[in-house]
């Protein structure tokens, strides 16, 4: 089983081998992530119950990434390992002991699946695939667009490695924003799976938050980078990011959203050398 621990240090090992054990998980999922947290704040919810209220909530649209568990564990590693680096990395023996037990040791652990082809930023784009990357896009603002307008959700932090990709034999998806408002796009052979909901928020109905999630979202997307010393050019990236701009102080949502997908729909993602072209000039000579 792999098993990838996220921004968690050698303390929590003890945790990790309780995920590591548990039948459940091994059962059906042979590559996890975890996020481990605690609650500096008794009063206040702490992130991987957050995270995962807000991933149960999601779970009826399409497009976000749905968490296998949620649960806690006491971790006493320090009180047994001491701090040493040395004996963190070979910890070893019962795992949660009773032992002194102390609030700040009681960790909440959130298990997600792991997605082996990485995130809309680090997949290796090429020309032969490029125009999945445009649909790709079409789809997440599409999924962000669907579950702000029927439970008002911001997600705060909608970057482009936290939307990760996923194959899929499904040919296209359908949305609905009104009675009468369904959009179906077709599906490239990858869907996006929206992650990471630490800054989000439901029940917040606000265009202004929801626009700029979009704007963060479609950004940085002219000029990802492949490993063959390429990046991503979006010719009309300038009068799109105008377009959503504007968009923060426009009431008419859906319209503008649907415009917006026929923006980008229409304009042109190609690769270009991130070497600049060396030209020849006699007269310097």
């Amino acid at each position: 089983m792999l098993i990838q621990n996220k921004r968690s240090p050698y303390q929590e090992v003890t945790i990790l081998q309780a995920v590591a054990n548990d039948t459940t998980i091994r059962q059906h999922h042979n590559h996890i992530v975890v996020k481990i947290s605690r609650n500096t704040q008794p009063k206040q919810e702490d992130m991987a119950h957050k995270e995962y209220r807000i991933g149960k909530s999601l779970e009826q649209f399409t497009g976000f990434l749905k968490y296998i568990c949620l649960f806690s564990c006491f971790d006493d590693s320090i009180n047994r390992f001491g701090n040493n680096d040395t004996n963190r990395r070979s910890v070893t023996g019962k795992i949660c002991n009773a032992k002194d037990k102390i609030q700040e040791n009681w960790k909440y652990v959130l298990v997600m699946p792991y997605f082996k082809d990485g995130s809309i930023k680090n997949y290796n784009w090429k020309t032969a695939n490029v125009e999945t990357l445009k649909y790709l896009v079409i789809h997440t603002i599409l999924s962000i667009s669907q579950a702000f307008l029927q439970i008002g959700f911001i997600h705060g932090d909608l970057h482009l490695d936290n939307v990760l990709l996923k194959k899929t034999k499904i040919t296209q998806f359908e949305y609905s924003f009104a009675a009468d408002v369904t959009v179906r796009e077709p599906i490239m052979g990858w869907k996006p799976v929206i992650m990471d909901f630490e800054k989000s928020s439901v029940g917040v109905y606000d265009l202004y938050l929801f626009w700029n999630d979009l704007h963060q979202f479609t950004k940085n997307i002219d000029g990802i980078e492949n490993n063959m010393n390429e990046r991503i050019l979006w010719k009309e990236e300038t009068e799109i990011m105008a377009f959503i701009i504007e968009a923060k102080n426009n009431r008419l949502l859906v319209r503008n959203v649907l415009r917006l997908v026929e923006y980008i729909k229409n304009s042109t993602f190609t690769l270009q050398s991130k070497t600049p072209t060396v030209s020849y000039n006699p007269n310097l000579f």
